[in-house]
């Protein structure tokens, strides 16, 4: 039961993805740039924490 409510929930983010890139592709364009800035950050931030340990 838990794998069908899994899978139906990533199917509906698939879907929602999907209709957000074709609905409004500048906005889902900006909404990538703001999401792979965040991991980017992180990324960084996470380098100069090891740096100042070592």
């Amino acid at each position: 039961m838990a794998g069908t409510i899994k899978r139906a929930l990533g199917w509906l983010l698939i879907a929602f993805i999907v209709y957000t890139v074709l609905a409004t592709p500048h906005r889902a364009a900006d909404m990538a740039r703001a999401t792979f800035g965040a991991i980017s950050t992180g990324g960084q931030s996470l380098a100069q924490f090891f740096d100042a340990l070592a």
